[in-house]
């Protein structure tokens, strides 16, 4: 074969000058190496237009940063969860998201020792509805304000009652100046709806009773009635007024969660007779506070748009007594194939809600792929008035 010196003088400004060298006739398996040509001998401007060019991912990835919407989607959960308060929204979908902050309970599948609370939160153990009279989880105190002069004037005592032939309270208060008070320690925090009484004596009745609550035995409000138990009963100047010892007596009012309620009873007599005042009270309709150490609850099942294999979640909660901590006190779980398979959401802190609210979140949860997205929170470690953990509201991401 006929070979063709090609000399360093024959080599000009990037160009091989011996004319006799044939078109293609320099092929890869003639270059030595693939660093043989240098950089140098290459225009400084190619075009490559008509050809494919293929490079290896690594050597692009390594120079663009990767978009995590994570940070994005958390605060319009967030922002949904806002507005779904703010209107008193029962829980919807949106297409990629379940939000829910309890306003009612269509938006929970199955409890365990957990229950929705009429805050509008869920929370570890179940609610009972009770009847608080004298003796059931009740202790009555009198406690009395005013000058010396009316120390005989309200008074406390067992007392048979008129109707029920039970030993009940017997609370009456002075004629005149400074009121008395029954306070009632629940011996825990009930959500109470309605209080009842019945009066003292067929000739006498108080002319006016307020009812407040305390969280502490220290800081009172009163209650602000919806409705009157019996019709006789006046609730627009704040009077209960009946005759009838055979009737219960009293007033219906939003749920309120308070372990300390009072009456006051202040000018209680009438038509001369001085033994005015309430022969037995009670609490009707009370919801208790009933905390179970554990507890958990599941959200209804929704339906994704297309398969989910990695999921997030906010959680909106309160230590309502005590602190939890994330991810063992106040656990959150994933699923997307309808709660077969369900994955731990380490949850991470997220700042605070509203006043008392806090937000906790994760996303990027790897599950088992599905079309049915739910979640599911558990409660540990609860004790009454000690560690209370409730939560507000959930954004489930998928």
């Amino acid at each position: 074969m006929a070979r063709t010196t090609i000399r360093s003088e024959d080599i000009a400004d990037g160009e091989i000058l011996v004319a006799d060298v044939a078109d293609d006739s320099i092929t890869n398996a003639k270059i030595k190496s693939d660093a043989a040509i240098a950089a140098t001998k290459l225009a400084g401007t190619l075009d490559l237009s008509s050809k494919t060019v293929t490079l290896p991912a690594a050597s692009v990835t390594a120079h663009v940063t990767a978009f995590d919407d994570a940070s994005v989607r958390n605060d319009i959960a967030t922002l949904a969860l806002h507005s779904a308060i703010a209107d008193n929204k029962a829980a919807y979908n949106l297409s990629n998201s379940f939000i829910d902050q309890y306003e009612d309970a269509t938006g929970i599948d199955t409890t365990s020792t957990a229950s929705r609370r009429s805050g509008e939160y869920v929370t570890s153990g179940t609610a009972t509805t009770e009847t608080l009279g004298y003796g059931d989880s009740i202790t009555i105190a009198y406690s009395k304000y005013g000058a010396a002069e009316y120390d005989s004037g309200a008074r406390y005592a067992k007392e048979e009652d008129n109707a029920t032939g039970d030993y009940s309270g017997y609370f009456s208060g002075p004629t005149s100046g400074s009121p008395g008070y029954l306070i009632m320690d629940l011996t825990a925090a009930y959500t109470l709806t309605r209080s009842e009484f019945h009066s003292f004596n067929t000739n006498a009745r108080p002319n006016s009773m307020w009812r407040e609550y305390s969280t502490d035995n220290s800081s009172w409000t009163e209650v602000t009635p919806t409705s009157a138990v019996n019709a006789s009963d006046s609730i627009s100047s704040n009077e209960l007024q009946t005759a009838n010892t055979e009737e219960w007596h009293g007033i219906n009012f939003t749920g309120i969660t308070a372990r300390y309620w009072r009456w006051r009873c202040e000018d209680v007599h009438n038509n001369g007779n001085t033994n005015a005042g309430i022969s037995e009270q009670r609490q009707v309709g009370a919801v208790l506070t009933n905390f179970a150490a554990s507890g958990n609850y599941t959200s209804t099942t929704q339906a994704s748009v297309a398969s989910v294999s990695s999921m997030g979640i906010v959680v909106l909660y309160k230590d309502d007594a005590g602190t939890a901590s994330l991810n063992s006190d106040l656990v959150a779980q994933v699923s997307a194939n309808g709660g077969t398979n369900y994955a731990n959401a380490t949850l991470v802190a997220g700042g605070t809600f509203s006043t008392g609210i806090k937000i906790a979140a994760v996303s990027g949860v790897s599950v088992t792929a599905g079309t049915t997205p739910k979640y599911k929170i558990s409660f540990a470690n609860q004790v009454a008035s000690s560690k209370e953990t409730h939560v507000y509201g959930v954004a489930l991401l998928y």
